[in-house]
């Protein structure tokens, strides 16, 4: 073998050395940066909005705490009779009752009752909508 073959087959195998060593670094690097993402989600939300249900008069109010430092919009409130009129934006340290309205009143309070109705709760939080339902 001449010495450009040579220094070629060196060249080549420290190019797929380097570039191993650069995948295996990066797939360590991302792991930790996806856990450090993690890590900040479960920070952001370690106080919870609250919330709370009233029926009165054909209506369900909620009462929405906000506890976060950012606001949050109320997109929905869906079931099998109740529905939200319009979106609803509480912003941070707020507490805000929101009037959901009631299609069927006596249905509606006898789901209830039973323990059977499904309510869910579609909100958006930084450009991120997020549906949550809950048996009541």
């Amino acid at each position: 073998m001449d010495l450009g073959k040579i220094i070629g087959l060196i060249v080549f195998i420290s190019v797929l050395i380097v570039q191993f060593a650069i995948i295996n670094n990066f797939n360590g690097l991302f792991q930790t940066t996806l856990n450090q993402i993690n890590s900040t989600i479960l920070i952001l939300f370690t106080s919870q909005p609250k919330i709370g249900l009233v029926i009165s008069n054909n209506q369900l109010i909620l009462t929405f705490n906000n506890t976060l430092n950012f606001p949050i919009t109320l997109l929905n409130v869906t079931g099998d009779y109740t529905y939200l009129s319009k979106p609803v934006t509480i912003n941070p340290n707020e507490v805000k009752n929101i009037s959901v309205v009631v299609t069927n009143l006596e249905m509606f309070q006898r789901a209830i009752h039973d323990n059977s109705y499904n309510l869910t709760i579609v909100m958006k939080m930084f450009n991120t909508t997020f549906s949550q339902s809950e048996m009541i």
